[in-house]
């Protein structure tokens, strides 16, 4: 994936392409802390992403650029 520019006071939606030979139904999971497991620590969504920004499990992004 390609370097993606946000603009300030912009949303952005970042649609992340997934896809699957068999046609399987996807649907993108984001690190978690949770369970006493840290997976990604601060590197990952939502603590390395602006507030206000949405996370959807079709792969979709909505950043709103500060």
């Amino acid at each position: 994936m390609s370097r993606i520019n946000i603009k300030v006071n912009e949303t952005t939606s970042i649609i992340i392409p997934v896809s699957d030979a068999d046609g399987d139904n996807l649907r993108c999971r984001w690190a978690t802390s949770s369970n006493g497991v840290d997976e990604w620590d601060t590197v990952c969504p939502p603590s390395s992403l602006p507030t206000n920004t949405m996370i959807y499990s079709n792969c979709t992004i909505l950043i709103t650029g500060q």
